[in-house]
């Protein structure tokens, strides 16, 4: 997506030029990311980007530069307070009719709470095989007659 056209404008947040500063920023980001249009728009692209993580803007930049899309990078943004947000990012170059590139549009969405989710439910998870070792564990000894402790001493 060039974001080109009118309708497609709409979609693409927020849009930097290649002086890499915030041109443009849509509603959906600006509640995630908690800044104001006034607060981002003219402000670096960096506002945002934890300052670990400023090597990865370069990269995007020198694939942009190539004339890349680049789709569906996971990374961590910056909320005004300082949280810090997951992100997957999908960045296009933004071309005017002669087919240079002017600068970049990225569409990214706050997926935090789908994470930690993730993460919850994976330790649930082991958490029940464990449990279920245990049990299998405790019913051979029942069948055994002995314990693991006696035949460990």
């Amino acid at each position: 997506m060039a974001c080109g056209h009118r309708r497609e404008l709409r979609r693409c947040y927020p849009q930097q030029n290649p002086r890499r500063d915030h041109h443009h920023l849509e509603p959906g980001r600006r509640a995630s990311l908690r800044y104001t249009a006034a607060e981002a728009i003219g402000k670096p692209i960096t506002l945002v980007i934890p300052e670990d993580r400023h090597h990865e803007e370069d990269g995007i930049l020198r694939r942009l530069r190539a004339g890349e899309r680049i789709d569906h990078f996971e990374t961590v943004r910056r909320r005004k307070d300082g949280g810090l947000i997951e992100v997957p990012l999908t960045v296009s170059p933004v071309r005017n009719e002669a087919g240079q590139i002017l600068g970049a549009s990225k569409i990214a969405r706050d997926i935090t709470a789908q994470k930690r989710a993730a993460a919850q439910q994976s330790i649930m998870i082991r958490s029940f095989m464990v449990q279920q070792q245990m049990i299998a564990l405790a019913d051979m000894e029942k069948v055994s007659g002995h314990g693991i402790s006696s035949s460990l001493a």
